[in-house]
């Protein structure tokens, strides 16, 4: 994977690589983790289910929410796993996760959400920060000690017009199923 990051931003001659591939996705683009979202009740409940099956999105990240009175944190943390390329090479997979959180979040509350912070750890690119600030409305914090994204409760807390409470628990039913079909090991039902 890290040879295909350096290679696919060689070709593309795109040092925003991680920024720019994100913002043309959509819910569906994330296969049943992006369905459970998309049929969630509100965006904050959204961002937990989210949260919840990025395993299977990525077994190499987590996503950690933390909920104050006015801002909601997303901490990624990077897992110890056999061959985890972005303990050595984190830029572009940072960049697209923690766009991917904002932009998936506009996409589901159709609202043009700015996070209140950014912060990652890896240093200011060589190319500058224009970009960032562009997509994500704010200048991240470069260099800092954690790869994270923290918003605002008001811009979680509305409720998505997707939201479809059987196909929730249908979409979910198979996220949990194929969530324990890669993870043998998992057992119960860990719904948050």
């Amino acid at each position: 994977m890290a040879t295909f990051w350096r290679e696919a931003v060689a070709a593309t001659s795109d040092a925003d690589l991680g920024l720019h591939k994100t913002v043309v996705s959509n819910p569906g683009a994330l296969d049943i983790v992006g369905y459970v979202m998309l049929s969630s009740l509100t965006a904050a409940d959204a961002l937990r289910r989210g949260a919840r099956l990025m395993r299977l999105l990525n077994d190499g990240l987590a996503i950690e929410l933390s909920r104050e009175r006015d801002t909601t944190g997303c901490r990624v943390r990077l897992l110890q796993t056999r061959d985890n390329f972005m303990v050595v090479e984190p830029r572009q997979v940072i960049d697209s996760v923690l766009m991917g959180i904002v932009h998936q979040l506009r996409l589901l509350t159709a609202r043009a959400i700015v996070p209140r912070e950014i912060t990652v750890r890896y240093a200011t690119p060589p190319t500058g920060t224009g970009e960032h600030e562009r997509l994500f409305g704010v200048r991240p914090h470069f260099g800092a000690d954690t790869d994270s994204v923290t918003l605002v409760n008001a811009d979680l807390d509305i409720a998505l017009r997707s939201a479809n409470a059987q196909l929730l628990s249908s979409f979910e039913a198979h996220a949990d199923a194929a969530e324990l079909l890669d993870y043998p090991g998992c057992a119960g039902d860990r719904r948050q």
